[in-house]
């Protein structure tokens, strides 16, 4: 079943197959999609996989932390931010074009 669920994406195109290149693209794809070394605060590459798990929550635990929120709010204008005009406003609302 594990591998049915792997290989559902290209079961529509070949069917119900337990093929040897079912098997060979989900160990590739397994292989890359593993964190392997991250560098750390003094810049050094992390390897052990237990001290890469403390490196990502740590990550993570200081980039949501709120204690310095007071510093952001610091920084914005204490008149407000600037209106807009309508035609800034119209300018905004405009249908996006890549040109």
């Amino acid at each position: 079943m594990l591998w049915f669920q792997k290989s559902r994406e290209k079961w529509v195109e070949l069917g119900d197959r337990n093929t040897k290149y079912f098997h060979t693209s989900t160990i590739i794809r397994r292989c890359r999609n593993q964190i392997e070394a991250l560098k750390d605060n003094e810049d050094r590459w992390v390897l052990n996989a237990q001290d890469l798990d403390k490196l990502a929550v740590d990550y993570y635990k200081r980039f949501y932390f709120m204690a310095n929120i007071d510093e952001v709010v610091d920084k914005l204008p204490n008149e407000g931010f600037v209106r807009l005009s309508r035609d800034d406003l119209r300018e905004l609302n405009k249908q996006f074009s890549a040109a």
